[in-house]
């Protein structure tokens, strides 16, 4: 998931996304939150704000290496590390899809 401190839409969904790591976290998943654009001061804030347990502050190259994403940006990949699903400017509703590709993902 990448997002900013700044961004009115990475706020509004951070509980929902906060919600699906919660209901997924039984399963053999790894979520990274990365930071995008923001001092390190306000991305540990808003980790604690949001009870986030995890972050790490985006560096140039990987902005670059997204081609700097329109936030809120969320990437799915398998267990191998290949990119399956992106949504970038992302939803609650694509939170949803994102969950029944997590569940068929770690089912096989």
């Amino acid at each position: 998931v990448m997002l900013a401190t700044w961004c009115a839409p990475c706020v509004r969904m951070m509980p929902e996304i906060l919600r699906l790591q919660a209901r997924t976290a039984r399963l053999p998943v790894k979520y990274i939150n990365i930071f995008t654009n923001d001092t390190k001061q306000d991305a540990i804030g808003f980790m604690t704000e949001h009870g986030m347990k995890s972050g790490v502050l985006a560096t140039h190259e990987v902005l670059a290496t997204f081609k700097n994403p329109e936030l809120p940006a969320i990437y799915v990949g398998d267990r191998n590390s290949w990119m399956l699903m992106r949504y970038l400017k992302a939803t609650p509703e694509n939170l949803a899809e994102i969950e029944e590709s997590i569940k068929y993902l770690t089912a096989i």
